[in-house]
Order: structure tokens, then C-alpha cells, then sequence
């Protein structure tokens, strides 16, 4: 961390959009991994670390450069990761899981939702995010950082499942872009740089899978420089942190059967 507290330092005069435009550049072609953080060592059901710089997925690297652009110092950097991810102290149960419903909602402090705002064509999608079922779903995978026996990791596995008995189906709405729209030149313009992208996949049926349905597949971050417009994120397809050309990597979408455009957040 003694490097990043040097960055902290120098970048204090720095907007937040030039903040997340240098500390997401930092971390590019460092490899993807699923889930890769957690509570830490105290964690019930998740010891992996609370936050970690050498690999990450597409909402942990979100999650990463914001908390690094809104601090000015390690320790608030610390505070301001668990802030994002948790609705308060972290905990399993308490972690922003579901980016349309919790995510977006807990954040509102940090970002604004501007989707609607950059176009009077956009649209709305509501879905049922079903929490319970999505715990009694959990598979062992879920119990990770822990050097136990697989008679205490099925223990712990039933208390996480049983948490489903504490949360309960709720209606998630999300506003997005239309991918036609998405790929258009003068649209890709009037994204402000540093942007959240939020990848949306209207009430994607994941049910038989982990129990719900979900709005939103992916997040990356709008980047705009000298060699053009990037989406700038932890690609599980690419194996790394990446820039894929903005108009290039949405126009693979157009006509496909889930993924129909974004959401877009901005930074306060």
C-alpha cells in the first residue's frame, strides 16, 4: 500500500473523473478472478481479503477504483471500499450483492443514475430479485478462505443457507440504453468520461442456475483518451483488466437475446 499512498498524495488536486481515468489505468493486465474478495479473516462464510490489488472481477475492479478515487489517504481508502460494498459492516448478508436492487441504491451518495437524462428513448425493465431462493441455492463454492474439513464446510454452508430465512423477494427496476442507440457515435459522445457501465440483460432468468433472476451482467468503466473511447474493465473472456473499443465490444450485442443495452452511473 506504500505506493498508493504516494499516488493518494500526488492526485489530490485531481478531479474524481481524472482520479478514476489514472488509478483504473494502474491496474490494467491484472488477471481476472471470480470473486475474489470477502469479509476477511473475520468473515462468518467468505475469508477472502476485504480488498486486494492483484486480481479482481468486473464489480470488485469498480468497486476498487472508486473507493481509490473518492480517498486521500490508506485508511480512508479502507473505509470507503467496505462503504460501497456493504450497506453496513461487512458482512455476508449485508454485502451489496445484487447490482440493479442493492448496489445502485446504496451508492446513490456516490453516483448518480444519468441514463435517462442522456436519452428520451431509453427504457425501463422491472424484475423480481428473489433473495430467498437465491441463498437456498448457494453451493459449496460459496464457503471460501477457510482451511476446515468438508464436514464443517457443509455446517457452514447450512447457516448461509439458512440466512434465507432473513431476506425476502424484492422488485428491481432499471433504466437502460438500447444497444442500437448504445453504438451510435453522437450517443458514445455524450457519455461523460469516468462513467459507470452497467451491462443490462433485462430480467435475465437465472433461475435454475442460482435461484433469481438478475438486470445486469457486467460493469466497466467509460474511459476516453487520445486513442479514442474504451470500456475499461476485468474481463473474464479476456483473462485480465483490459480496454475494449467502446462502439467495437457493445456492437457484438446487437440483435443478441439478453443483453439489450446500459445503464449508466456517474460520479458525483
Amino acid at each position: 500500500m506504500k505506493a498508493l499512498v504516494i499516488v493518494f498524495i500526488s492526485m489530490s488536486l485531481f478531479s474524481s473523473t481524472e482520479r478514476i481515468q489514472e488509478f483504473s489505468k494502474i491496474f490494467l493486465n491484472i488477471p481476472y478472478q471470480a470473486d475474489p474478495l470477502g469479509e476477511g479473516s473475520l468473515g462468518e462464510f467468505d475469508q477472502d481479503p476485504l480488498f486486494r490489488f492483484d486480481a479482481f472481477d468486473c464489480t470488485t475492479y469498480v468497486e476498487t477504483i472508486l473507493a481509490l478515487a473518492l480517498s486521500e489517504s490508506e485508511n480512508e481508502f479502507k473505509a470507503k471500499i467496505n462503504d460501497i460494498r456493504y450497506n453496513s459492516s461487512p458482512s455476508f448478508l449485508n454485502r451489496n450483492h445484487f447490482i440493479s436492487l442493492d448496489w445502485i441504491d446504496d451508492n446513490k451518495n456516490i453516483l448518480k443514475d444519468i441514463t435517462s437524462e442522456l436519452s428520451p428513448n431509453y427504457k425501463t425493465k422491472t424484475t423480481t430479485i428473489n433473495k430467498p431462493n437465491w441463498y437456498k441455492k448457494m453451493g459449496e463454492n460459496r464457503i471460501q478462505g477457510f482451511d476446515i474439513s468438508h464436514t464443517e464446510m457443509l455446517i457452514k454452508l447450512k447457516n448461509l443457507r439458512s440466512l434465507s430465512q432473513k431476506v425476502s423477494s424484492e422488485k428491481s427496476t432499471i433504466d437502460y440504453i438500447t444497444i442500437d442507440e448504445v453504438i451510435e457515435n453522437s450517443f458514445i459522445n455524450k457519455i461523460p468520461n469516468g462513467s459507470i457501465i452497467n451491462v443490462v440483460r433485462p430480467s435475465w432468468n437465472l433461475t435454475n442456475a442460482i435461484g433469481t433472476r438478475l438486470h445486469i451482467s457486467h460493469q466497466g468503466i467509460l474511459i476516453r483518451n487520445s486513442k479514442g473511447t474504451f470500456l475499461r474493465h476485468a474481463s473474464s473472456g479476456l483473462g485480465k483488466v483490459a480496454d475494449s473499443d467502446f462502439k467495437e465490444y457493445f456492437s457484438k450485442y446487437v440483435n443478441h437475446s439478453e443483453v439489450k443495452g446500459i445503464n449508466i452511473l456517474k460520479i458525483h
